[in-house]
């Protein structure tokens, strides 16, 4: 009987024990965000992209509480980066920033581009819509846009246009299409480039984004066309796009946070809560503005339905033409 009572108490102590342990054995899951978050950039440091990376990483580390370290991946106009992005581990530590619309563009015309636009990335915040315009040197003989239309109709193929980037391509073959021009687009390796090309008179005309205006300006260079829905502040009687008939929102610069598809519900939530509160900070707002960028905050629901508006209006565009665009 002492022996069976014994055999009992062991048991019960033992299952005790048991019991006490087990807690302490589960895996406790952490909150995220737990640690460096890595932001990918798929553009070279310095550059305009990169500078306004950096800023949302430096306010959305400190929202989120934790540290998020910029990682710089260019090459292939952001190509590059983009399917970098998009392969990478779903688990919220690796998230990235990407230009709208050169990735768009990209997943329309370019069989190396393996990065499936509408299904790979989640869109989280975009903080600039800035449009793209067309520059002249002041007083050439295609100095307003009146000029530049019918010089290219008297000499179709013969002005050249510099422009850095696949989306240029693309406002390129819109304009062709829209005013029945014909010119040719030479390409540069980035915005500073082409700046250069028509301050020294290498190409004819530049397209390139409003930010760069204060650049042409000091070059005696001026926007023969402008872009986006409010007139230049410092030419407010150039040309705009939209007066003229065509409407190139689509092609605005538009500074996304994206995460891969398939992050956890919670960290997409959190990211996304984090993007609409930094983009409400002044000081952000005033830091991006001072780039040249146009600020235009937009999170969630909203800003997939516009990229996927943008998407598309360029699908056809890049049918059309295709070789254009993809011409180097």
């Amino acid at each position: 009987m002492k022996r069976r009572m014994h055999k009992w108490l062991c048991c019960g102590l033992s299952l005790i024990l048991l019991l006490a342990v087990l807690p302490g054995c589960q895996k406790k899951e952490k909150a995220y965000p737990d640690g460096t978050i890595n932001l990918i950039i798929p553009y070279s440091a310095g550059g305009n992209a990169d500078t306004v990376g950096r800023m949302v990483a430096q306010y959305l580390g400190e929202e989120l509480g934790v540290q998020i370290v910029c990682v710089n991946k260019p090459g292939s106009s952001g190509e590059l980066g983009a399917m970098e992005i998009a392969s990478a581990k779903p688990d919220g530590y690796t998230i990235g920033l990407l230009n709208s619309p050169d990735f768009i563009i990209s997943d329309l015309v370019n069989p190396d581009f393996d990065f499936a636009f509408a299904d790979s990335v989640h869109y989280i915040a975009s903080f600039t819509k800035t449009p793209f315009s067309y520059y002249a040197q002041k007083g050439s003989e295609i100095d307003t846009w009146e000029k530049f239309v019918a010089h290219c109709k008297a000499n179709p193929g013969k002005v050249t246009v510099g422009e850095g980037g696949i989306a240029h391509r693309v406002l390129a073959a819109a304009i062709m299409e829209h005013f029945g021009i014909a010119f040719t687009t030479i390409n540069f390796s980035g915005a500073s480039d082409v700046v250069a090309a028509l301050l020294g008179g290498h190409v004819d005309a530049a397209s390139s984004g409003n930010q760069q205006l204060s650049s042409f300006l000091a070059g005696n260079c001026v926007p023969i066309a402008w872009g986006g829905e409010e007139p230049c502040q410092d030419l407010p009687n150039t040309p705009m796009f939209k007066d003229e008939g065509l409407s190139i929102d689509f092609l605005a610069v538009c500074n996304t946070i994206v995460a891969p598809k398939g992050i956890p519900g919670e960290a997409l939530q959190k990211l996304t809560a984090a993007c609409e509160k930094i983009s409400q900070n002044q000081e952000l707002i005033d830091q991006i503005t001072a780039t040249g960028y146009t600020y235009s905050a937009r999170t969630g629901d909203a800003l997939t339905q516009e990229l996927t508006g943008y998407y598309e209006t360029a699908k056809g565009l890049c049918e059309q033409y295709k070789e254009l665009i993809l011409a180097q």
